[in-house]
């Protein structure tokens, strides 16, 4: 390629070799080299082969297609095939018949049973002895005793609230529906506090308010704080027809209520309830087993009466006929 420096491209592209596809330049596939003018040259390149179409020389030497080479030798003679397999075994000959089997011997004569030893007599049977009186029945048993007492009911407890507002302007007389007034405007040193029939909701709650036992214990809780409360042990409450009076004694107080504050009226547990009934009388003890029969003392052998216990006297002994004692008496 010619000296290209200093020299415009328009002086110069025809210097420049290029191929015949000059935007991707080499590919797979066989282009004609070119020059810059588009002349083509008789050299192809790709990216795999080189082409000349033309006289190629080599130091001014043309290079020709060369003779045909001679033929090869031929291939040595392949090995011999491996022998067929053996054929099979003819069939066996026929087994010759077998001899016939000597006799067997003469079992020898088998020995003479032994005579079987004669029984000997049954003993006699000894005679039964007279039965004992029977036993005295045992004594009735004892009467179980009471059951204990039961166990007081524990307190019972309730689930019953109602919403209120408190009412802080006025400390007694009616409430005002939905309302409850305490009778001092410090409320914890109240000893009395009014409670509507009605309540916030709407719902009349006079017949529970009466049925408010003595002595049971409530509470008035923030309805959004549970932590703001008081709570107090009641009285026997008074029916002013649309609202109840009952006496109050303080327990526990965290909170002082604001006027129309949101509350709930809140039964937390009733008094005890009533002792349980007595237990029910243990049944009766079963009867003593009845006493064993008593053993026979003497056992009669044809006319005599024979005992082999020992025999205790108390007393006299009178004896009619005679006595045969073997050994002392």
């Amino acid at each position: 390629m010619g000296q290209l420096n200093n020299l415009y491209v328009s002086s110069s592209f025809q210097g420049l070799l290029k191929m015949t596809d000059s935007t991707s330049g080499l590919t797979s596939t066989l282009q004609t080299v070119q020059g810059g003018d588009g002349s083509n040259s008789p050299l192809q390149m790709s990216l795999t082969q080189v082409n000349i179409s033309g006289s190629f020389f080599i130091n001014n030497v043309p290079i020709t297609n060369g003779t045909n080479g001679t033929s090869g030798t031929s291939g040595v003679n392949g090995t011999s095939g491996t022998s067929g397999s053996n054929g099979t075994d003819g069939s066996s000959g026929t087994s010759g018949s077998s001899g016939t089997s000597g006799s067997n011997g003469t079992d020898g004569s088998s020995g003479s049973s032994g005579t079987s030893g004669s029984n000997g007599t049954d003993g006699s049977s000894g005679s039964s002895g007279s039965s004992g009186s029977n036993g005295t029945d045992g004594s009735s048993g004892t009467s179980g005793s009471n059951g204990t007492d039961g166990s007081s009911g524990s307190s019972g407890l309730s689930n019953s609230f109602f919403n209120y507002q408190a009412k802080t302007n006025s400390q007694s007389g009616d409430p005002g529906s939905g309302h409850i007034i305490w009778n001092n405007v410090s409320q914890t040193g109240s000893t009395q506090i009014n409670v509507s029939d009605l309540t916030q909701l709407g719902d009349n709650v006079d017949i529970f308010l009466g049925n408010l036992a003595s002595g049971s214990l409530v509470s008035i809780q923030d309805k959004n704080n549970h932590t703001n409360f008081q709570s107090y042990t009641i009285g026997t409450s008074v029916d002013n027809s649309s609202y109840w009076s009952f006496p109050i004694t303080l327990q526990t107080s965290t909170h002082t209520f604001s006027n129309n504050d949101q509350i709930l009226f809140i039964v937390i547990t009733t008094p005890s309830g009533t002792s349980g009934s007595s237990g029910t009388s243990g049944s009766n003890g079963t009867s003593g087993s009845s006493g064993t029969s008593g053993d026979s003392l003497f056992a009669l052998t044809g006319s005599v009466w024979n005992t082999t216990n020992n025999v205790g006297i108390t007393g006299s002994l009178d004896v009619t006929g005679s006595v045969i004692v073997t050994g002392s008496l």
